[in-house]
């Protein structure tokens, strides 16, 4: 989740605070800390970890497969027939308000998750947080009731968020793709984004061919 969305700000707020040799670990903040205080936390160092908690990270923007794949090289216990099993029985996330009976992209809240041991081998206990992560997330943000006149549901909101993200190298670029993405839809105009046609392909490849 992303605590401030201008990193570059907060590094200069830090700078001018004279905080700096922050220790490397797993930091906990609460949902819309200010500066202040994300700086003190910060500065009394990374929690400790009891012996029998771990911790598995799952960065933003992955695949499914990527995901799958993440989990399995983090958890060792978890059993890949069990995984795959889990994910298409995992329900959809309420916020939604729809059933996805195949495809789940996009579903599972990406965030870093402390398993207890008991829950290393739980392959659908962890999917469930994540689902619930997401729902949590999706009411604070809006996503669960995107504008109207948009005309679009929340989960395709969430399809055309993946894809500005995927095609934006700088942060004001954003807003552009973004009504380039609305107007061609509104329009039923072929989109014509590369990231639709990467991720049909399996994965981030290049598109052009060379002779």
């Amino acid at each position: 989740m992303t605590l401030f969305p201008n990193a570059t700000v907060f590094r200069y707020y830090l700078r001018f605070k004279s905080a700096s040799d922050f220790q490397a670990g797993i930091y906990t903040f609460q949902i819309n800390s200010s500066a202040g205080d994300v700086k003190e936390n910060l500065l009394a160092g990374p929690m400790e970890i009891p012996d029998d908690r771990f911790f598995v990270t799952i960065p933003e923007g992955l695949t499914l497969i990527e995901m799958q794949e993440t989990l399995l090289g983090q958890l060792p216990d978890f059993n890949p027939e069990e995984l795959k099993k889990a994910i298409e029985n995992a329900g959809t996330p309420s916020s939604l308000g729809i059933t996805l009976s195949f495809i789940k992209e996009g579903i599972f809240f990406p965030e870093t998750y402390d398993v207890g041991e008991v829950s290393l081998a739980n392959e659908e206990n962890l999917l469930q947080r994540m689902t619930s992560q997401f729902d949590i997330v999706a009411t604070e943000t809006g996503l669960a009731n995107p504008p109207s006149a948009l005309g679009v549901t929340p989960y395709e909101v969430l399809i055309i968020a993946s894809l500005i993200e995927e095609e934006a190298a700088l942060d004001e670029e954003r807003p552009k793709i973004a009504r380039v993405i609305y107007n061609r839809l509104e329009r039923s105009i072929p989109l014509g984004i590369d990231a639709t046609i990467v991720y049909a392909l399996g994965g981030d490849r290049e598109l052009t061919l060379r002779i």
